[in-house]
């Protein structure tokens, strides 16, 4: 049975630590951080921005090393996922920012969200810590993301929204084409001691698929985008190749492709970006089994995903262990006033 933890407010899980001399501590909603060491990496990753067409951009993942840690309580505030656009015209909605501290705040901007189509002023992507995919049918750019955070979103396609861009990832640019573009690629936090429990197996920012048409001429994004999920961590070569409407590696959301191939992917529609990862949300389309009507759903854009903020502490002995701190932790009974 988890402890809870009088200092932090928190749950105690079980021991996730990737290493005796480290202390994870993951907040999954907002709450107060009580130190162990005086320096962390502190890893604050903000909400991925919701989908229209275009997907979600992913939330920025801001990674400060050595940071100093008051002997005071700091507060923390994850950020929201955006939502998505009820209709395929208009522009979905921002996440939120992930904020740790106060004095001193350190803040990771929230994702952009993913362009729409035919609507004046709603197709390009929003700028932010990734940007949003551009929506087809005008062009339209991808949003812009910030440095040092996340990248730009994709761009859409000119031709009837026929393809529209993927939300920009904290690794890598959002796909553009003529066709469903891949979401960027998030980033592998693992380096900095987070374990591969946490996220999408150590990965997070991912951001979300556009959506579009998939023809048998074209069933891959063109090369130099991000690889398949799998392999991770197995160090073998990266892919050159995505399937089309793939979210981005670190909770990207996958998109509706319109004219799915029947060994090529599910006509089950888009997804949400992955919670407390910043993952971008997935864009919708139509979707038909043949490429002409009746159309067999109507699948909008997802929502993007909420953030987190992860503090890593180098500690001596049997204080290094895994705590993850939920708003639901902190008003469970406090039994115990130390580790």
């Amino acid at each position: 049975m988890p402890r809870s933890n009088s200092m932090n407010g928190g749950i105690i899980g079980k021991d996730n630590t990737p290493s005796p001399s480290k202390k994870v501590t993951t907040f999954t909603s907002n709450g107060c951080f009580t130190r162990t060491a005086t320096t962390a990496t502190v890893i604050t990753i903000a909400g991925g921005g919701g989908a229209s067409r275009g997907g979600g951009g992913a939330g920025g993942v801001l990674i400060t090393e050595c940071h100093p840690l008051p002997a005071s309580t700091v507060p923390v505030t994850v950020g929201a996922g955006g939502s998505a656009s009820a209709q395929h015209c208009c522009r979905a909605s921002d996440g939120s920012n992930s904020v740790f501290g106060s004095a001193t705040p350190l803040t990771a901007t929230a994702g952009g969200a993913g362009g729409g189509i035919t609507q004046p002023g709603q197709s390009k992507g929003g700028d932010g810590g990734s940007g949003g995919g551009g929506g087809g049918a005008n062009p339209a750019e991808g949003g812009v993301g910030t440095g040092g955070q996340g990248f730009d979103g994709g761009s859409g396609f000119s031709t009837g929204g026929a393809g529209n861009g993927g939300g920009g990832g904290a690794a890598r640019q959002g796909g553009s084409g003529n066709n469903a573009s891949p979401g960027g690629r998030g980033k592998d936090l693992t380096p900095y001691g987070v374990p591969t429990c946490l996220g999408e197996c150590g990965f997070f920012g991912g951001g979300g698929a556009g959506s579009g048409d998939c023809h048998p001429s074209n069933p891959y994004q063109t090369p130099g985008q991000p690889g398949p999920r799998t392999p991770i961590h197995s160090g073998a070569p990266e892919a050159t190749t995505k399937n089309v409407g793939e979210g981005g590696l670190g909770g990207g959301g996958m998109s509706s492709v319109g004219f799915p191939l029947p060994d090529f992917r599910p006509t089950s529609g888009s997804t949400a970006g992955l919670a407390n990862t910043g993952g971008g949300g997935g864009g919708g389309h139509y979707m038909s089994p043949n490429g002409s009507p009746p159309y067999t759903a109507n699948t909008t854009g997802q929502n993007g995903g909420s953030g987190v903020v992860i503090v890593v502490e180098c500690v001596q002995g049997s204080s290094a262990k895994s705590g993850i701190y939920s708003l639901q932790a902190q008003f469970r009974d406090i039994s115990r006033s130390s580790w």
